[in-house]
């Protein structure tokens, strides 16, 4: 089965970027400890003014691994009360050169 790639726009408060940026950290480290987990990445766009200027893009082993790492009781946990929409969407991969 080929890995997985997720990617996920963030949409965060005007003036909240460097507390997102705390925050993902806090998400990649508990990310990194998942079975399955393969590498985690933060872009931000160049336009500061987009409300949607953050994407994360994670690479799994599979999907159920992600899908397990992202329903656990501690994922719920570490999300619970956070004001922000994700949007992530997992693609297998078709052509890598």
């Amino acid at each position: 089965m080929p890995a997985v790639t997720m990617f996920s726009v963030v949409e965060v408060g005007h003036g909240d970027d460097e507390r997102f940026i705390q925050f993902y950290k806090e998400v990649r480290d508990f990310l990194s400890k998942q079975p399955g987990f393969i590498m985690n990445q933060l872009f931000r766009s160049g336009a500061q003014t987009a409300a949607r200027r953050f994407m994360v893009v994670g690479k799994w082993e599979s999907t159920e691994a992600m899908a397990s790492a992202t329903t656990s009781e501690e994922w719920k946990k570490l999300m619970s009360g956070r004001q922000m929409t994700l949007s992530p969407t997992p693609f297998e991969e078709v052509i890598v050169d």
